[in-house]
């Protein structure tokens, strides 16, 4: 019995994967990644600091892990927008709506604050972001090509324009969302700013 108990101890506990990726998300997301450390993360979520180390082995596995999270968890939908077929003028308000939604909690796009920041990122951190942004650019390109096809888009502006434009557009937005401009205003920047391209 004392053995069996001895054993028991030694044991590593098993880990909530999806809970440390929750309190990770909702944690960088709301305060920005640069200002929450490792021992906020285990505080908050409940967990050891080795244990995060047997599971992400550092700060940078935990951060890449949680943007590949938000990745599926958030900008899934967005790209499934940009993939709808619907016409061009319509998927653009409704992009603008996604990104000024009201919330008390959620300040912005994790994705762009985490690849805008001047905080040092790892290796693994840096891969995950330019995955991502490579699969912005996919859909941002695929959704602009196909609306210049059906006639609902400026012939006379480059795709690739285009998209830098909305890249750069979306990220100020952004970042005047976390910095405490109001969503409203933001809103009515992120309209006029994409009124270039309504035929």
């Amino acid at each position: 019995m004392i053995e069996e108990n001895k054993r028991s101890r030694g044991r590593p506990k098993t880990l909530n994967i999806e809970h440390i990726l929750d309190v990770s998300m909702k944690a960088y997301w709301e305060e920005g990644i640069e200002t929450i450390s490792l021992n906020e993360i285990c505080k908050r979520a409940h967990v050891s600091k080795p244990g995060i180390y047997r599971e992400f082995k550092n700060d940078d596995g935990l951060i890449k892990a949680v943007l590949l999270h938000y990745q599926k968890q958030v900008l899934q939908q967005i790209h499934q927008i940009f993939r709808s077929n619907k016409p061009f003028e319509e998927v653009l308000n409704k992009y603008i709506l996604i990104l000024t939604i009201e919330s008390p909690n959620l300040n912005g796009c994790l994705f762009l604050r985490s690849r805008d920041s001047n905080y040092p990122l790892g290796e693994e951190s840096k891969k995950q972001i330019d995955l991502i942004q490579k699969e912005f650019v996919s859909s941002f390109t695929q959704w602009i090509e196909e609306a210049k096809q059906k006639n609902e888009f400026p012939q006379n502006i480059s795709t690739e324009l285009a998209v830098n434009y909305i890249d750069a557009q979306v990220s100020i937005a952004m970042t005047k969302i976390f910095n405490g401009t109001k969503v409203s205003d933001v809103k009515d920047m992120l309209t006029l700013a994409f009124s270039v391209f309504k035929k």
